[in-house]
Order: C-alpha cells, then sequence, then structure tokens
C-alpha cells in the first residue's frame, strides 16, 4: 500500500469498515494494517498484511477493539522523506512537501493499476521533469498510436529501461496486479520507430486518493 518514506492520508471521521486500511493506535504500538472485522467476536479485530513473498511482512495478528484508535487511510503521497526510527509502523505528520508539486488530479478507470491507485479513484498530478530524472517513478501518460491518429489514450505506468539503440523508445512497466507493460516513444528523443505508440503528455503521479 505504501513504501518507507511515503504520507499516508487518513480520515478523522470516516467509518472503518471490514476490509478498509486504516492506521491503528493502540497503547504500545500504531500499525498501517487492512483491518478484519469478526461478526462472532466484535469484542477483537484483526490486523492483517498484504499478501506478499518478503519474509519480513508481519503476521496478521488480533488487537481489543475497545483500545484500539482506527483513522481510514484514504490516500497516499509519494513522499522520499526518510522517517524516523521507530517500531511504529505509521508516524504523524503534519504536512507533505510533495503537496506544492500537485497541480492537477485524474480519475482512474479500470483496475489495472490496483492497488496503487483503485477504479474510480483520484491521482495527483505534477508536471513531469527531465525523463532521466523519471526512471522507475509512476507516471500518467497520453499517448496516440501514429502521428496522423486523433486517438488517444492515457493510463498510469512505470518508466522503465531505453531499448537498446534507441534512445526515444522506452519500455513502460505496470504497477498492479493485472495489465500489461509495453514500449512508447518520445517524439523528440529520437527517431520515430513504426508501430510504436507516441506519448504527447506525460504528468509525475504524486499520490492516489483511494
Amino acid at each position: 500500500m505504501a513504501f518507507p518514506g511515503q504520507t499516508l492520508i487518513v480520515s478523522l471521521t470516516s467509518e472503518v469498515c471490514n476490509g478498509d486500511f486504516a492506521v491503528v493506535q493502540t497503547p504500545g504500538r500504531t500499525y498501517a494494517r487492512r483491518i478484519g472485522m469478526d461478526k462472532a467476536d466484535p469484542s477483537r479485530i484483526a490486523l492483517e498484511s498484504m499478501p506478499s513473498t518478503n519474509a519480513r511482512v508481519p503476521q496478521t495478528h488480533f488487537v481489543p477493539r475497545s483500545s484500539a484508535t482506527l483513522n481510514k487511510i484514504i490516500g497516499v503521497l509519494f513522499d522520499e522523506t526518510m522517517p524516523a526510527r521507530s517500531q511504529d509502523e505509521a508516524i504523524p505528520a503534519s504536512t507533505s512537501a510533495i503537496l506544492s508539486q500537485v497541480t492537477a488530479a485524474a480519475i482512474v478507470a479500470g483496475d489495472s493499476a490496483f492497488p496503487v491507485a483503485p477504479d474510480k479513484g483520484r491521482v495527483l498530478l505534477g508536471r513531469a521533469p527531465d525523463i532521466s530524472q523519471l526512471a522507475g517513478r509512476i507516471l500518467a501518460f497520453v499517448t496516440r498510436q501514429d502521428i496522423h491518429s486523433s486517438e488517444h489514450f492515457a493510463y498510469l505506468k512505470r518508466l522503465g529501461k531505453q531499448m537498446p539503440g534507441n534512445s526515444s523508445v522506452y519500455y513502460l512497466e505496470n504497477v498492479g496486479q493485472s495489465g500489461e507493460g509495453e514500449f512508447v516513444q518520445f517524439p523528440d528523443s529520437g527517431d520515430m520507430v513504426a508501430g510504436i505508440s507516441i506519448v504527447d503528455d506525460m504528468w509525475k503521479v504524486h499520490g492516489t486518493i483511494f
């Protein structure tokens, strides 16, 4: 859901339901987890982890509902701050430097970017710097099939590597659990290649609102 150094956006008023992500404050520790509600035993809640092949992912465990404060996570800002050393999974933050770079927003259509950006959620966008600074970043692209086409396509992808031997063509990696990667070309970066979509516009994704 989020990497170390990124900022979680929470709601202090939204109801937390089964399956929601939330920041959970307990007397001993603060967690950022998916919430499991046990109808058979409403006195406790499960703090679940997303499925992962990483052996260091914390195990699901239960805490008493009466001693936990839950704040629903409604978004993530893709900061790159250095978090303070802490045993907590989330620490309080009152501001985010990345907010000043947000200049636009877009609504997500489809689930190819889930869970980074769910269907009908919103992504927070800013103007992209030079492409040389964007390797591995999540970007919003607007493309067309060729210079004569008037039909445009928009999608979220992670900027991958250049095609060997052609500085204008890059591979775009999928960011979610479904969908596929593809090659695109930037018309100002070199010779055009037939059959590869052309990038007309590009935005850096600074965050997502669920």
